[in-house]
């Protein structure tokens, strides 16, 4: 893999503490005091570990690495002979990656997962994203208000010592799922119903006749999926 550039990404400090949040947001609070990370790093990657996959580039050329990828960023990840965590560079001159039994395509500054396989070009894709949200400060009433303090705050003490205090508060990440529709043409829109009715417009099925007889979230790849899979065939 000559071909592909790399450099290497900046990893978040491993001093900061994290805490799910309810599960109905699905969002996850980043906590300047406490220290349990385990959770929020477990979603921060695709799959629990690194494993084996294929890269192949616009020439044609083949390559293979460990592989992840990395919601947090939107980069597909690689592990190098000595060890370091990489990220490709010009990810644009990346056909796909292939990891395990998934499928990647670059596309809006992330990749994106081939869901279906429907041999006329029109399928689903998703992109999985964790984008921060804003900080909340702890309040007098032991809630969280937001707020855009720093992160630390100076003390002078009886001896006139000047010492750091961190301020306990939370960096709000919130994971994003978008998905989209190929085109036979290549194309990738946004999956809802507009560009469903214009992909499909020229089949005999249409979408309008699966959403009279059925309620279809289009912000649920299990709809969606169901929805592709009546329209297809």
């Amino acid at each position: 893999m000559k071909e592909i550039r790399v450099f290497i990404i900046m990893i978040l400090p491993l001093t900061l503490s994290f805490h799910a949040m309810a599960q109905q947001d699905q969002s996850f609070r980043i906590n300047s005091v406490r220290g349990d990370s385990t959770g929020f790093y477990r979603s921060v990657y695709k799959y629990p570990q690194f494993a084996n996959g294929y890269v192949l580039l616009n020439n044609q050329q083949l390559g293979s690495a460990l592989v992840n990828y990395n919601r947090l960023s939107g980069q597909m990840l690689f592990i190098n002979p000595k060890g370091d965590t990489l990220e490709f560079a010009d990810p644009e001159k990346i056909e796909w990656v292939a990891i395990l039994n998934d499928t990647f395509h670059f596309f809006d500054k992330a990749y994106i997962q081939k869901m279906t396989h429907y041999a006329d070009g029109i399928n689903l894709y998703k992109k999985e994203t964790i984008r921060y949200n804003g900080k909340e400060k702890k309040s007098g009433y032991g809630g969280y208000s937001t707020t855009t303090a720093a992160n630390s705050i100076n003390k002078v003490s009886s001896e006139n010592k000047i010492e750091k205090i961190s301020v306990d508060e939370n960096a709000l990440y919130v994971p994003t799922t978008v998905y989209y529709l190929s085109s036979p043409s290549g194309k990738y829109l946004l999956a809802v119903k507009k560009n469903f009715e214009k992909l499909f417009a020229q089949h005999e099925k249409k979408p309008g006749e699966y959403l009279q007889q059925n309620k279809v979230n289009f912000k649920n790849d299990t709809d969606l999926l169901a929805l592709l899979a009546w329209l297809q065939n």
